[in-house]
This record gives structure tokens, sequence and C-alpha cells, in this order.
């Protein structure tokens, strides 16, 4: 069975340690930084396979954030963590290159989420 290795990218502190109990029988390892930027600094270190980004953040930088970590860890699942809950929003997520969007007030299906295949596969382009 594969290992999960999540990514959070959330500025609250509350709303973090929350995504950490609800994950925390299906994560093997958790990195938890405050901004993109943070993770774009430390991407080095880091070999997540799933990352889940706060897009309604100032820190994140809304769906440009998702891009940006897109390239940083092009295999990885990306899940959008929004407050919006509506077709208008999934859309612009997914459009931004993420695999899936998740309303804060759904955050217990983080971890069917969480339990997808672990990797993208990578198509030539």
């Amino acid at each position: 069975m594969a290992v999960t290795k999540l990514l959070v990218l959330v500025e609250a502190v509350s709303l973090r340690r929350l995504i950490k109990q609800i994950s925390s029988r299906v994560i093997a390892e958790t990195w938890e930084y405050t901004s993109s930027r943070e993770a774009e600094m430390a991407a080095h270190e880091l070999n997540p396979n799933v990352v889940l980004i706060d897009i309604d953040s100032p820190k994140m930088s809304g769906l440009a954030g998702i891009s940006r970590i897109r390239s940083l860890f092009p295999r990885a699942r990306i899940i959008a963590l929004t407050s919006f809950d509506h077709s208008d929003m999934q859309d612009a997520v997914f459009k931004a290159g993420a695999d899936a969007c998740l309303a804060r007030d759904n955050l217990l299906q983080l971890v069917r989420l969480l339990r997808w295949p672990r990797t993208k596969v990578l198509r030539p382009t």
C-alpha cells in the first residue's frame, strides 16, 4: 500500500490542528506551512504526494497558489480547501490545476480524498 505524505498549506493554526486530527490515521508524513512561498523555499526537502492548499487565505495567493504548487510538485494530488462550495469556484479550482475542491464545512471528506491513488500518472504532452 502506498504511503501518503501530505503538505498542508493553511494559515490558520486551529484549522491545521483539525486537519491533522482528521487525517492522522491515513498520513505517514505531514509538512505544515502557512504560505505557498514558504513551501516553495523548502520544496527541495519535500516529497508530498498530496497537497492541501487553503485558497481563501491571503498568503496562499488564491488560485495562483495552486498553479505555483502544481509547478513545484507536478505528480502530487492537489486538494483546494475553500469556504465557497459552488460550481463556479469548483470550475476555477480545477482550471487552476487542482484535482479536488473541498469546502471547509465538509472537512471530514478529507479522509476519503486522502485515500485516492497517491500520485498522478503524468501523461506525455
